[in-house]
């Protein structure tokens, strides 16, 4: 059979049961890339499950495909963080090489983006912290991924939640011999790596690439998750590296309504053509996206708050003012659920009140005159609506004599002296009212 063929023949004869290393026993395949495939296996000693990655048997007489399997097992083993997945094993079965990994469950972040097309602003600061992290870990020991991709980044379930694994540092580049080994192919200037996602400088061919190439394919990679594009881009590889080098792309803000224009000058930057204007270490670029999420929750809390907030009440609508030591004045409104229960009551209360004041002041007092003796013929005097002022009191311990009367100019019969006598202490006898003339009404004041 032809050379297309050879690989299936290979991974026909690693069917289920098979035994690898003498101690993996195969189950299922669940992955199968270009360079590669991926099974679950079960540890026959440890009873665990793992994944077993085997190189294909079309790269694997291939000593510069070998050399970068190798290499990648070497240093994805070398780094202890919880963001790169775990090397466990290596080896080589009936000629293909294959390394034991820790078995994930989730999915990869390019299987999520063409599901949902785009991810919210603050799930990708989730991702690009995570990744952030692996990266830096791997930057500090001396290594550069160089082929950082929606594919490459997995997000595994965990107990804790959802965590961002790195995968495949198949084409990874040491800047130290002693990290994976003296040799290192890949630094020939090949284009190896993912066209679409590699920074300017590694798809001109550059051996000069550091650690800031693969910020740029982080940035490439939030900037399809925001967008649902990659920002450069063309009908072939050569236009999507064209485009590239010349640095022609389009602003998210443009491509989304409402992300805002400090995320395009957030690309601005992790974008430029130059490293040197780039962002100088995943920390610092995972926490500046983190830092401008932060300023936009910020300022959509004090939006809503000033929406919602109740305006100052007028004069006539304040409850209570309390004079402060700054010489302002603290207005205290009751809730409007108190005010409308306390509503009634103060009605009431009010209502009441007035009452009660009304008969204070309409009451007649001490100098109301009692009722008038009858006169001599039998018949009993008749006061007037108009009542004598009453006379003022006396300091001293004798009574008051009775005041003088004015003789009444109509045929009034007039109280005897006996009587007069007996009414000393009485309110003199009211004066007739002309004919005509307005009655007044004393109100005791």
């Amino acid at each position: 059979m032809g050379r297309a063929s050879e690989p299936r023949e290979r991974l026909l004869s690693l069917g289920d049961d098979s035994v690898v290393g003498g101690k993996y026993r195969l189950c299922r395949r669940i992955a199968r890339g270009g360079q590669g495939v991926v099974w679950v296996a079960q540890h026959l000693q440890l009873d665990v499950p793992v994944a077993v990655k085997f190189l294909s048997s079309a790269f694997a007489s291939d000593p510069e495909a070998r050399a970068r399997f190798e290499r990648e097992a070497r240093a994805a083993a070398r780094l202890r963080t919880a963001h790169v997945v775990r090397i466990y094993d290596h080896g080589i079965e009936n000629a293909t090489p294959y390394m034991v990994m820790e078995l994930l469950e989730g999915e990869d972040l390019a299987t999520r983006l063409e599901r949902r097309k785009r991810i919210s602003l603050s799930e990708v600061a989730r991702i690009s912290t995570q990744t952030a992290r692996g990266l830096e870990r791997a930057h500090e020991a001396g290594l550069v991924h160089r082929d950082l991709k929606p594919g490459n980044l997995f997000l595994a379930r965990g107990d804790e939640g959802e965590i961002v694994k790195i995968l495949d540092f198949g084409v990874a580049k040491a800047a130290r011999a002693s990290m994976i080994g003296a040799a290192d192919p890949t630094s020939e200037g090949l284009l190896l790596g993912s066209p679409r996602y590699m920074s300017p400088e590694q798809a001109r061919g550059s051996t000069d690439v550091d650690h800031r190439s693969d910020l740029w394919s982080l940035a490439v990679i939030m900037f399809r998750a925001i967008t649902g594009v990659r920002p450069f881009d063309g009908v072939t590889v050569i236009d999507a590296i064209v485009a590239i080098c010349n640095g022609n792309r389009a602003q998210p803000s443009d491509l989304v309504p409402g992300v805002g224009t400090d995320v395009d000058r957030f690309f601005d930057r992790a974008l430029a053509a130059d490293p040197a204007d780039r962002f100088q270490s995943a920390t610092e670029m995972a926490s500046e996206f983190e830092a401008l999420l932060a300023g936009r929750e910020q300022r959509s809390i004090d939006e809503t708050l000033s929406a919602v907030a109740q305006p100052v009440p007028s004069r006539s609508a304040r409850f209570d003012e309390v004079p402060t030591a700054d010489g302002s004045i603290s207005i205290s409104v009751p809730p409007p659920g108190l005010r409308s229960r306390l509503l009634p009551w103060a009605f009431g209360v009010g209502l009441v009140g007035s009452l009660a004041v009304g008969i204070y002041v309409l009451r007649p007092g001490d100098t109301r005159p009692e009722p008038l003796a009858p006169a001599r013929d039998g018949t009993t005097a008749v006061a007037t609506a108009t009542e004598a002022p009453a006379a003022p009191p006396v300091a001293s311990s004798e009574a008051p004599a009775a005041a003088p009367t004015t003789p009444p100019p109509t045929a009034t019969p007039t109280p005897s002296p006996k009587s007069s006598a007996s009414n000393r202490h009485r309110a003199p006898a009211p004066t007739a009212v002309p004919a005509g003339a307005k009655k007044k009404m004393s109100w005791g004041f």
